[in-house]
């Protein structure tokens, strides 16, 4: 029960709510039926009960838990113990979140009492109520008690945690939203600054690890980051508004973690060293850290066992595995910095500053970042050139956005089951009201870098449309079949006009390429030289599948797994892609590669992945299926297929998945993800590219060509084969200027109008050159 537990709060802490509820009940189940209902430890999985049903909006519910709980404590211990006063708070905490604010503040002053006696008002629990205290006052307007609150509140954190930790840092924001409700922006941006200072150490700091914890904490506490730009680009801040607009282009930055970000500053660094010596010492240093982050769970985890189930010998084996581990990474450690002293400039998490950022940019670039603002009711964006750069607001919040996307990915994605016309009017009013303040800087751009945020990382800007489209219509797409679907329009292309219609899409205009993050720009351009592999293409496909072939990639599927091995045969009857086969030949013939470059069938196999020498390469192309994270129960990360062997291994059981990926060794100016949903989050509802992309930079590839939904396979030979034919026409055309030809290419043929065929793709990394 306690290691269920302690999974539970690891899922909490990810924000996966409902894993973490069905865990939570686990635990509790196990503890009632062994201790008995009204015994402490029950109380305490009640309270965790009630604590995830309140993030979960179940009030009623989660009250019902924490009455519960209460009751238990206090029967069973002093009523006066500071357990007791944690529940009570949590009382409050769900009164105050049903509006009913007189009656949380009974609770909070009924808790701040008991804890006051028992552990004292220089306690951290006693400021924690004090603050959700000063929460329920400024929610009903009272900002004087909310402010005289916080203020004590935040000084009871500095005596106890030191004047530069985190929680300190949010006291000082909380209080900057206050000063910003009473008009005192120049205050409230001096509290957001003293903050923030506290939280850049804390997340660019060159012995900070990436782990997944470090960069939840990052997003935990972005709102303080969007608090600081709200107040930095308000139109009555004062101070100089280039200086303001800078400052907030940083605190943008520092707001938007990203492994994928951290992947290509790796990949850079590795490449950068020009030594194949210093390249090996780098990667061997970013192993040992993953390894070390394993071992370190794996320790938690033990710690976590309870009785007979705890084994001290299997404790002590993993601390002694640790010492050893720092160790060889502090060797790793110190003969970096000897041999490769710009190593820590290289990987360091420093925002890029403006001027910076224009100065990698060509003449007929321009980078469009955009963050949301602290309430969510409005985005920040900016527009940066090699000698300019702006930054506006417009009235778009998240969930408008969200909403409008989603009804765009609606007629574009058939596997969703709906038969959604493509709302091109609705594309030029996400672009008139997002990008038209920006249409005079963009006047003479060719090629625009864009990093999107939030909702928008799930629509590739290139579909955004320009001009009023004056009634014109896209019909929509019907999905068939049991595996996968069949993709034709509504009505026949010949019908109804012989021509395809004129729509002024985005990538009429520009040459798009999506970035992570600002900073990869940098690690992009400076570090990440050109590739030195000799051979011009490798390429995977068509895998040995039984299912019936159709021209859909990228189904959701029932669960392959039976422990950590896939099971062969389940992964054997996904649909056969036979079509996969033209596509890698005309890649190959394009390039120049020989007939050997291709792997098909029986050769596309996980083990003939891992075995070759893929660092010769400079492009590498998977044309199968992708899955993605949450599509297969019991597939925690993404994979592509390939041919099953007979029996399934922990080498080979079919699938190639993100972590293994990571381990391949690349020297690719690009890598070719012909397969659907290679664009998409970890797990369903997840922002950001998927893990896929991320172990493709991080095994040293340069750029991807990547997919936001299904991919039909006809439309994808199209797509790359004309993409490599421009860049064979002209090599200095660039990536993405390559893609959007062959992109308005097929736009203006009837037969592929839609753009559910020429817009799945986006470029991601390195685009100019």
């Amino acid at each position: 029960a306690t290691t269920l537990r302690n999974l539970a709060h690891l899922y909490a802490l990810q924000y996966r709510y409902d894993e973490a509820l069905l865990i939570y009940r686990r635990s509790h189940d196990i503890r009632e039926k062994v201790l008995g209902p009204e015994h402490p430890d029950v109380a305490i999985v009640l309270n965790d009960l009630g604590n995830t049903k309140q993030r979960l909006g179940l009030y009623v519910e989660a009250e019902a838990d924490f009455q519960r709980s209460l009751a238990i404590y206090e029967k069973s211990l002093n009523p006066k113990h500071p357990r007791v006063a944690h529940v009570i708070n949590n009382l409050g905490n769900i009164s105050a979140a049903q509006g009913r604010y007189q009656k949380a503040i009974v609770y909070f002053d009924q808790a701040l009492g008991i804890l006051e006696a028992s552990l004292g008002r220089e306690d951290v629990s006693y400021s924690n109520s004090l603050k959700n205290k000063a929460d329920v006052h400024f929610a009903a307007g009272e900002l004087p008690d909310a402010i005289r609150l916080y203020q004590l509140a935040r000084d009871i954190d500095q005596k106890a945690l030191g004047v530069d930790h985190p929680t300190v840092a949010w006291d000082q924001i909380i209080l900057g939203v206050i000063y910003t409700h009473q008009g005192r922006l120049g205050d409230a941006i001096e509290l957001a600054r003293n903050a923030n200072a506290v939280l850049r150490d804390r997340f660019t700091a060159q012995d900070v690890a990436e782990t997944k914890g470090i960069l939840s904490e990052q997003q935990s506490v972005r709102p303080g980051f969007t608090l600081h730009i709200d107040l930095a680009l308000h139109p009555s801040q004062k101070g100089d508004r280039g200086e303001l607009v800078s400052e907030a282009f940083e605190v943008m930055q520092l707001g938007r973690a990203s492994s994928v970000a951290g992947a290509i500053s790796r990949m850079a660094a590795r490449f950068a060293s020009g030594s194949d010596a210093m390249t090996q010492l780098i990667r061997q240093q970013q192993d040992g850290l993953a390894y070390y982050d394993k071992l370190d769970a794996r320790l938690i985890e033990a710690l976590g066992e309870q009785g007979k189930s705890r084994d001290s010998n299997v404790i002590g084996q993993i601390r002694v595995a640790l010492k050893t581990q720092k160790a060889k990474l502090e060797g790793l450690d110190q003969a970096i910095r000897e041999r490769f002293p710009e190593y820590a400039e290289l990987t360091g998490r420093e925002p890029l500053v403006l001027k910076a950022a224009q100065d990698l940019l060509g003449k007929n670039e321009a980078l469009l970042a955009m963050v949301r603002s602290w309430d969510g009711k409005q985005t920040h964006l900016f527009i940066v050139l090699d000698d300019q750069s702006v930054a506006y607001t417009v009235e778009l919040g998240v969930s408008e956005i969200e909403e409008m996307v989603a009804k765009l990915r609606a007629g574009l994605d058939p596997a969703t089951g709906h038969s959604q016309a493509f709302d091109v009017g609705l594309a030029h009013v996400l672009y008139k009201r997002l990008l038209s303040p920006a249409e005079p800087m963009l006047a003479k751009i060719k090629h625009l870098f864009v990093v999107p945020d939030g909702p928008l990382e799930s629509l590739p800007f290139h579909l955004l449309v320009t001009e009023d489209p004056a009634g014109v219509s896209l019909p929509g797409l019907k999905s068939t079949g049991q595996r996968g679907f069949k993709v034709v329009p509504d009505q026949e292309p010949s019908d109804p006009t012989p021509d395809a219609p004129d729509i002024a899409w985005l990538a009429k205009k520009y040459a798009i390429t999506t970035l992570p993050s600002v900073a990869s720009l940098r690690a992009l351009r400076v570090f990440a030289k050109k590739a030195q592999a000799t051979e011009p293409f490798i390429g995977f496909g068509d895998p040995v599948l039984k299912g019936e072939s159709d021209s859909g990639r990228g189904l959701q599927v029932a669960s392959f797994y039976r422990g950590a091995v896939a099971d062969v045969e389940e992964v054997r009857q996904l649909p056969s892609l036979p079509g996969t086969e033209t596509e890698l030949r005309a890649m190959a013939k394009y390039l120049g590669a020989a007939e050997t470059s291709i792997y098909l069938r029986d050769r596309a196999t996980e083990s003939k992945v891992k075995s070759l020498n893929l660092k010769d390469s400079q492009v590498v192309a998977f044309s199968t299926h992708g899955l993605v994270s949450g599509e297969l129960k019991g597939l925690a990360e993404p994979a592509l297929v390939l041919t099953p062997p007979d029996k399934g291994t922990k080498h080979d059981d079919g699938l190639l998945t993100a972590s293994e990926v990571a381990q391949l060794k690349l020297d690719a100016d690009w890598v070719i993800l012909s397969a659907c949903n290679t664009a998409a989050g970890d797990k369903p509802g997840a922002t950001g590219l998927s893990g896929l992309a991320k172990a493709f930079f991080y095994a040293g590839a340069r750029a991807l060509l990547v997919s936001h939904w299904p991919v039909q396979s006809a439309a994808a030979t199209a797509l790359t084969t004309n993409m490599f034919q421009a860049i064979k026409d002209n090599p200095l055309i660039g990536r993405a200027e390559a893609l959007r030809q062959s992109m308005m290419e097929m736009a203006a043929n009837p037969k592929t109008a839609h753009p559910f065929f020429w817009a799945p793709f986006v470029v991601v990394g390195e685009g100019g050159i």
